[in-house]
Parts: C-alpha cells; sequence; structure tokens
C-alpha cells in the first residue's frame, strides 16, 4: 500500500473511534437528551425492524409486548454497533502501524479491545501505546453500560407509572379523545 493509502486507512479508523467516543459520550453521560448520528442510525434501523414484527399484531396489547422490547435492544444493538466500530478502526490503525496482515490487524485488535491478552505483545512502543489505548476504551465502554444500566431502569419504572396514570385518565389504550371526555364531565358542575 502506498502512503495516501496507508493515511487514508489511519484516518478512517481515527473516524471511526472518533465517532464511537462521541456517541457514547453524548448517550451515556451527558445529562440532557443529545442526537448523534450513529446512535440515531441504529435506533432507526432498529425501530425498522420493529414496525415489521409488529405491523401484523392485531390489538394494542399486542403491539405493546413487541415494542416494549424496543429501547432494551436497541442499547445492547448500539454496544455491539460501538464494539465492532472500534474493532475495525483499531485494526485499520494497526495494520498501518506494525501489522503486516488483516488477519494478525483483526486479532491484535480483538484482543487488545476484549484485554484477553492472547496476541502476542507488539515490538514497539507507540504500538503498546495504541494497544492500551484500545483497551482503556473496551473497558472504558464498558463501565459505561454497567453504570447505565440502573439509571436507564429507574427512567423506564417511571415512565411506566406515568403510562399507568394516563391509562387511568385516558382509557387503555390511551386516547386523547377519551382525556378530553373525562375531563370535560368531571369539569361540568
Amino acid at each position: 500500500m502506498g502512503v495516501a493509502g496507508d493515511i487514508g486507512l489511519v484516518v478512517v479508523g481515527v473516524t471511526l473511534i472518533g465517532s464511537v467516543l462521541d456517541s457514547a459520550l453524548r448517550t451515556f453521560v451527558l445529562p440532557r437528551g443529545a442526537r448523534t448520528p450513529l446512535t440515531r442510525w441504529v435506533f432507526v434501523l432498529l425501530r425498522m425492524v420493529f414496525d415489521l414484527i409488529a405491523r401484523p399484531a392485531r390489538t394494542y396489547e399486542r403491539r405493546d409486548r413487541v415494542m416494549a422490547l424496543y429501547a432494551p435492544i436497541g442499547l445492547l444493538l448500539l454496544v455491539g454497533v460501538w464494539t465492532l466500530m472500534v474493532v475495525i478502526g483499531f485494526a485499520l490503525i494497526f495494520r498501518v502501524a506494525s501489522v503486516h496482515t488483516w488477519e494478525k490487524a483483526f486479532e491484535l485488535s480483538g484482543s487488545s479491545f476484549f484485554t484477553l491478552g492472547m496476541v502476542s505483545p507488539p515490538e514497539r512502543a507507540g504500538d503498546y501505546a495504541l494497544v492500551f489505548t484500545e483497551a482503556a476504551i473496551g473497558l472504558g465502554l464498558l463501565a459505561l453500560l454497567i453504570s447505565y444500566l440502573p439509571t436507564i431502569y429507574s427512567a423506564f419504572s417511571r415512565r411506566e407509572v406515568l403510562v399507568a396514570k394516563l391509562a387511568v385518565r385516558g382509557g387503555n389504550p390511551p386516547s386523547g379523545v377519551e382525556i378530553l371526555t373525562r375531563a370535560q364531565s368531571t369539569a361540568e358542575p
């Protein structure tokens, strides 16, 4: 490969890794909602799949049972996409920096990300820095996910309480017309 091709691989690798870090920080760390293209892309594609699965459901309850899995599966899929992108990004960088075959580049990247230590150590100090950086990113993403799960669970619990209150006011399934009808009937003297 030429110098331009090597630089291109490194740029693509760094872009993949940077977009994962941006998505992870905005999704898990930022206290307010912020959209990232990567997170949106994953959830939009997953929503299309869930719509196809839930479309044949004849009742609200069946559709609700299917759609209840959308957010949890989406979060797990998002972490899987992040993992894949980081491993591919670092494999591209390793291929240029120190490894002579694609197979060895992916092997070193996967071993580094999952901190398996199954691959022989790199020969140069700069390569160690890459391996340690990838291992830190892998552990960091895992730590973010583990620390985020209780937060998301409590948010879903609060949401379910609000949905139950809405069902009391708006029927089951809740409808705007039913809410307005019930509000009007309780407001009349």
